[in-house]
């Protein structure tokens, strides 16, 4: 960023102070002229020309400062000095850092002396002999959001006619439409498919990935002397119908969404039932709610007309799904009530943006998106969507009426770009909207300022969740594939954007995303195709040919071996031991101090001993402080920040002699 950029987005007020621009240079101080030579001329030289100057041929938001006339014209916010009021000059306000919004220089701070004499040279009227007419330069060109969506292949509409590609007859590989996409890719580059796994291979596979403990030894004899042919489909039926299911995929999901229990920061104080939500996700993958309707129940739950109901409770469940607009982090300044509430709605839109459809839309903040389609103005008309959600206690309807916290209706605001993304410098207004990058779909919503804001709320989760939005579609399917191998098709599943990588098998991802769509949203149909597909079902041998070919496997000539994630192991040490308490819901168990110290508030982990602590790890009280030093050491994700893909600090490549040629 320039060094002036951030000028442009200054109060108006700041063109009050032309009147008192000197016409000519009759009235300054005497050795005016020599001051700015010597001193003002070299700082604007050094520190401004780059983005500022017809030499540079940039204009960095329309401000030129290379001559008077440039000087007295102004950017976009107008002028950037008042001559003769250094305290009304917006210039002297940015470089002395006075505000953490407007900072100028952005990386280094001018020296004090170098304020100083500005401040003098805006105190003799800022006296400048620099004749010429300022060029006609313009930074409008450098953000074409239609040139950017036409290249971008995310953007795209997902074809409707894709289909597997024909192959050989003798190929003999091939169990499934997915085989024969990536069949086709590794003929292209002249590798084979490793060959199948091992019947124990594979049930320890499927039980880890479907629910996350192992097999116990009876079962995997009774499935490697099955010989019925269709064993292994009837155990994937198994898997997915287990309870168990929905806990695994569950803390998968909790990971993208930031599921935690507090607040975070100093003070980092408790979310009241934050355990409902973690519950509903458990609940909702396990009766296999429809993807599309299970992201409408998260932004407007609290609103769908005919809610989706518990058989065995008759409650509201959609209602429950909203209460993710409760979670997040939080901190707590009185003083600056405005800031706070826009810092609450900018990580909601980081984590629903980045969760359902793939894209960074947090940089749009500030500034018009550096690499994608997104600009300031767009991102606060999707920000206006969600202006008068308000989370508390409401009714929950069923056969035993009970409060919760959930979304509840609020009065949205107008909504305007706040400059700078500084919620206290405010632009012009919008109305609720989308993005327009994404082909097929009205970016507009057919909104205004005086909508309400259960109206907002469903008209953005009836557009996100559309059956015709290429990035919905995409980028769970992308999803679930990572999940089962390790990376996905997008190696970066929260960024389809120009900063993202590309698709390893393009077709593949838009065919799995059609037939997502085109079978009714249904997850755990979703998971059945990828499971027994013949991809699924490789080995983990390797080849020093293939290696040489694709050492990472991009091309899926082999099942790249995984290594559990901590909770997994935690959870199989109890369950193999018999200690592992199978208990499902409920408040999750607390195995974390509260210490209160200098008006903070922490968690320190402590052993806590007997049944209620020996839950899965999915039910576990989720501080945003105090981590558990065994899911740290195996990775387990900061719950702050959205967590698409788990690092894995300790790998296999590392250590040699732990190589097999078989694994989960």
């Amino acid at each position: 960023m320039s060094f002036f950029q951030r000028l442009l987005q200054g109060t108006a007020a700041i063109g009050l102070g032309m009147a008192a621009w000197p016409s000519g240079l009759a009235a300054v101080e005497p050795g005016g002229i020599e001051f700015f030579e010597n001193h003002i001329r070299p700082v604007l030289v050094q520190n401004c020309y780059k983005c500022h100057s017809e030499e540079a041929g940039k204009a960095k938001g329309e401000l030129l400062l290379d001559t008077r006339e440039g000087l007295l014209k102004g950017g976009e916010a107008g002028p950037t000095i008042v001559p003769g009021d250094p305290k009304a000059s917006l210039l002297l306000k940015v470089v002395s850092y006075e505000n953490e919004d407007l900072q100028m220089p952005p990386k280094n701070k001018l020296p004090d002396d170098a304020i100083a004499k500005l401040t003098k040279w805006i105190e003799m009227g800022a006296p400048d002999p620099r004749d010429g007419k300022s060029a006609e330069i313009s930074d409008k060109g450098e953000f074409d959001i239609a040139k950017r969506k036409a290249e971008h292949w995310a953007w795209q509409s997902v074809p409707r006619d894709v289909q597997p590609p024909a192959l050989d007859a003798d190929a003999g590989w091939p169990r499934t439409s997915i085989d024969q996409f990536v069949l086709a890719r590794l003929q292209q580059a002249k590798l084979s498919p490793s060959g199948p796994a091992s019947r124990q291979t594979m049930i320890r596979r499927l039980y880890f990935d479907l629910t996350g403990l192992p097999p116990t030894p009876a079962e995997v004899e009774a499935f490697v002397s099955d010989t019925s042919p269709i064993a292994y489909e009837n155990l994937v039926e198994r898997l997915l119908a287990s309870p168990h299911f929905g806990e695994r995929w569950g803390q998968h999901w909790l990971d993208l969404v930031r599921f935690a229990e507090t607040r975070g920061h100093e003070a980092d104080y408790p979310i009241p039932q934050a355990y409902r939500y973690r519950n509903y996700v458990v609940r909702a993958l396990n009766a296999d709610v429809p993807y599309n309707d299970f992201v409408v129940e998260h932004v407007a739950g609290d609103m769908v007309k005919q809610p989706r109901l518990d058989p065995a409770t008759r409650e509201n469940e959609s209602a429950k799904g909203a209460g993710f607009w409760h979670l997040g982090e939080a901190t707590h300044s009185p003083v600056d009530i405005r800031g706070d509430e826009c810092n609450r709605v900018h990580n909601q839109i980081d984590v629903y943006s980045k969760a359902f459809l793939g894209l960074t839309m947090g940089c749009a903040r500030c500034h018009d998106h550096k690499v994608d389609p997104i600009s300031t103005e767009e991102y606060y008309s999707f920000a206006a969507a969600f202006t008068g959600v308000r989370h508390g206690e409401r009714n929950i309807e069923g056969a035993n009426p009970k409060k919760m916290f959930t979304a509840r209706a609020g009065k949205p605001a107008v909504m305007r770009v706040h400059l700078r993304g500084n919620a206290g410098t405010l632009g012009d207004e919008v109305p609720p909207g989308a993005v327009s990058a994404v082909r097929g779909m009205r970016p507009d919503l057919k909104l205004t300022s005086a909508t309400p804001d259960a109206e907002r709320r469903r008209a953005m989760a009836g557009w996100i969740s559309h059956r015709d939005n290429p990035l919905f579609n995409r980028v769970i399917v992308n999803r679930v594939w990572h999940w089962h191998f390790g990376r996905g098709l997008v190696s970066t599943p929260s960024d389809f954007g120009a900063t993202g990588t590309r698709p390893s098998h393009p077709e593949l991802l838009d065919w799995l995303a059609g037939w997502f769509r085109d079978n009714g949203y249904q997850l755990k149909a979703l998971h059945r195709l990828i499971v027994t597909s013949d991809t699924y079902r490789q080995s983990t041998r390797s080849s020093a040919s293939a290696l040489q070919v694709d050492r990472d496997n991009r091309l899926l000539w082999r099942f790249s071996p995984r290594r559990v994630e901590g909770e997994v192991l935690r959870d199989s040490l109890l369950f193999v031991s018999e200690a592992l308490n199978t208990r499902q819901g409920g408040p999750g168990f607390e195995d974390v101090k509260e210490i209160h110290f200098n008006a903070g508030r922490y968690y320190h982990p402590i052993v806590r001993e007997g049944p209620e602590f020996d839950r899965r790890t999915v039910y576990r009280f989720s501080p945003r402080g105090g981590r558990d030093s065994l899911l740290d050491g195996f990775d387990c994700p900061d719950p702050s920040t959205t967590t698409p893909a788990r690092t894995v600090t300790i790998v296999l490549s590392k250590y040699p002699s732990l190589k097999s040629s078989s694994g989960p």
